[in-house]
């Protein structure tokens, strides 16, 4: 599954891109880790265990991912080749309205893995 890293800096959503993180079966194809490396010049590709990333990346990007979208952030940039910055998914309403907090004045500049 790959992922971005991303700096702080001017662009949309307040972050530009400066790595792709591919982990899983995504990070053991030399043929895809190739491909990204010729259409992604720009950015710096590595499989996920250089940054020793936890086991567990998939619950990790759905974790962050829900993040983003409970705090009113963008999951998609400009920058790292999506059309516009989106909120990615939604919040389905249950039996009674979820709370929700509100949304961020900021993206999150670090994640922290804790083990």
């Amino acid at each position: 599954m790959p992922c971005v890293r991303a700096a702080p800096g001017n662009h949309s959503g307040g972050c530009a891109v400066t790595e792709l993180v591919a982990s899983d079966g995504a990070a053991r194809n030399p043929v895809l880790m190739r491909m990204i490396a010729e259409e992604l010049p720009a950015f710096r590709c590595a499989p996920a265990t250089t940054w020793d990333c936890p086991p567990e990346p998939r619950a990790l990007a759905f974790a962050v991912l829900g993040f983003l979208t409970a705090h009113g952030l963008p999951g998609t940039l400009p920058s790292a080749g999506a059309r516009r910055a989106a909120v990615l998914g939604g919040i389905t309403r249950g039996l009674s309205p979820p709370r929700l907090t509100e949304p961020a004045a900021q993206p999150p500049r670090l994640l922290r893995i804790v083990r």
